[in-house]
């Protein structure tokens, strides 16, 4: 992953942010937000982001799994990526 970061700063700008920074609000300075990985999140931050969507944000990631709460619970994954979420 500090590779990939590494590489494509030379073609973009961008952020890092964490769990606590998007519960905190962070997102509503950004139009994008990529997703690299991570398979178990906090409810809290799910929230954040489906809201964030909701007002106009975009996620650019790629298939590393289904993400869900710490719970278990996957349908955030199943509401953000529909048809994907249903394949195995």
């Amino acid at each position: 992953m500090s590779r990939a970061c590494s590489e494509i700063r030379d073609v973009i700008n961008y952020d890092i942010v964490d769990e606590q920074m998007v519960q905190d609000g962070s997102l509503s300075r950004y139009r994008v937000l990529v997703i690299w990985e991570g398979l178990v999140w906090e409810k809290a931050t799910l929230v954040k982001i489906k809201q964030w969507l909701e007002a106009g944000g975009v996620i650019a990631t790629y298939d590393f799994g289904k993400m869900e709460t710490v719970d278990g619970d996957k349908s955030f994954y199943q509401d953000l990526f529909g048809y994907a979420a249903k394949l195995q």
